[in-house]
């Protein structure tokens, strides 16, 4: 950032507080204002604004803002001692603890099982600095966000003034604090089965279901692929949408829309695979390429070769015994798929269960941590990883004789009723 550019950033932050001293402005507003004009300053600017002495609040922000642009093992001088950026985040709460903005940032810094020491000898926790910064400020949308990025989708958290908010309405909490913020729409929408809307917060009440959020989404952040695929995904395959611009789209479509954004977009990759009806099935890019399924898989398998889901999904969609190369250069089998994934995630229940489907009776399987299993031994570990699932219940039931009982990995005997009980009845 160049001179004109800092004291452009000076000169807002001194507006934000010749504001704060006008009756007519709510504090908290003004001072989000200021914020902003210290967010950009670089570790040398927020250094010299430090020397100027301004109020505590702004020494804060000032010594946040240098914080921030440090990376995770790097020091930084200030006052004559060095610092890391956690260490800056507490001398900045020390210079103001009515400042919100390093709670906020202490709190994005630690992982969720760390405390840290303030300077009055309190220990606080990842949560706790979120808290104690929606006390301190309950106008600004990042805490909000960034405390329900770590709520848990089933948990509550308690604010200080009494409030019990789950992990749905902290993302409401930020989009009433910053209706422009694409983020909060798309996470709320993650949220939100089929068919269920949320009552949005703030001026006009808006009522959107998951479609819908998706659809803000797009609209205030058009050059975020993630945000097309999700609304992809949210759609039924013959069901389409009209975006912002007028554009009516399917979910093939929108998948395509997301790979042009980014073409090292997996998850579009792999959703574009399973839209097509056969392997040969063949779909037209933006950029031109002709991809089949199979290529569409094996994409998504390059640009994120970690998931398990992506050699499960290639596997599936192999005939017989056919032999793929897949991008790192290694042949696989339909079962090296299975085992691949397996190695990634070993409680994937669609690996096991088409694993044992491969094999014929008599036959086992050696896993990559040791293990020999046999048919009957891979659908039990399936029911251990879904017991919901009840295809492989029925599989395992076809396995028994009519007296033959089994025994499930949660100690439970069954026969061949029951486990063709676990699945629901024909309609």
């Amino acid at each position: 950032m160049g001179d004109e550019e800092r004291f452009d950033a000076e000169s807002r932050a001194r507006l934000a507080g010749e504001l704060i001293r006008l009756v007519r402005y709510p504090a908290t507003k003004c001072r989000n204002m200021m914020l902003d004009g210290f967010e950009g300053l670089s570790y040398s600017e927020g250094a010299k604004y430090l020397e100027k002495k301004g109020t505590l609040w702004e020494q804060a922000i000032a010594l946040t803002a240098m914080g921030r642009c440090l990376g995770s093992d790097e020091r930084g001088e200030c006052c004559g001692e060095k610092m890391n950026k956690r260490e800056f985040y507490v001398a900045a709460i020390r210079r103001d603890p009515t400042c919100f903005f390093p709670f906020n940032s202490l709190g994005a810094s630690i992982s969720d099982s760390e405390r840290v020491v303030l300077h009055d000898g309190r220990e606080v926790e990842k949560i706790a600095c979120y808290v104690e910064a929606i006390r301190l400020n309950p106008n600004y949308a990042l805490t909000y966000f960034n405390l329900g990025v770590v709520t848990g989708p089933t948990e509550t958290v308690t604010l200080a003034d009494g409030r019990s908010l789950s992990k749905l309405d902290l993302f409401l909490e930020a989009q009433r604090c910053d209706p422009l913020d694409a983020r909060v729409y798309a996470n709320a929408a993650s949220l939100l089965k089929s068919g269920q809307s949320v009552t949005l917060l703030g001026a006009g009440k808006r009522v959107l279901d998951k479609v819908g959020l998706y659809l803000e989404a797009v609209r205030l952040s058009p050059e975020d692929g993630s945000y097309y695929r999700n609304l992809g995904a949210a759609l039924q395959s013959d069901e389409s949408v009209v975006l912002h611009d007028g554009w009516t789209m399917y979910p093939r479509q929108l998948n395509i829309e997301a790979l042009r954004l980014n073409p090292e977009d997996a998850i579009a990759y792999h959703n574009l695979a399973i839209q097509l009806p056969s392997f040969d099935s063949q779909v037209t890019l933006a950029d031109g390429r002709i991809l089949t399924k199979r290529d569409l898989s094996l994409e998504a398998l390059r640009c994120d070769p970690t998931d398990a889901d992506y050699y499960c999904s290639l596997a599936l969609r192999m005939p017989g015994d056919e032999r793929i190369i897949i991008p790192d250069g290694r042949t696989m089998t339909r079962l090296s798929l299975y085992l691949e994934a397996l190695k990634i995630d070993s409680n994937k229940y669609a690996a096991y269960n088409n694993i044992a489907t491969l094999l014929s009776d008599g036959e086992n399987v050696t896993l990559h941590d040791g293990r020999v299993l046999t048919k009957r031994m891979l659908f039990i570990e399936a029911i251990r990883c879904d017991p919901r699932n009840p295809r492989a219940a029925l599989n395992l039931a076809e396995m028994l004789d009519e007296s033959e009982t089994v025994t499930l990995c949660d100690g439970s005997t069954v026969n061949r009723e029951q486990l063709r009980a676990r699945a629901p009845p024909r309609t």
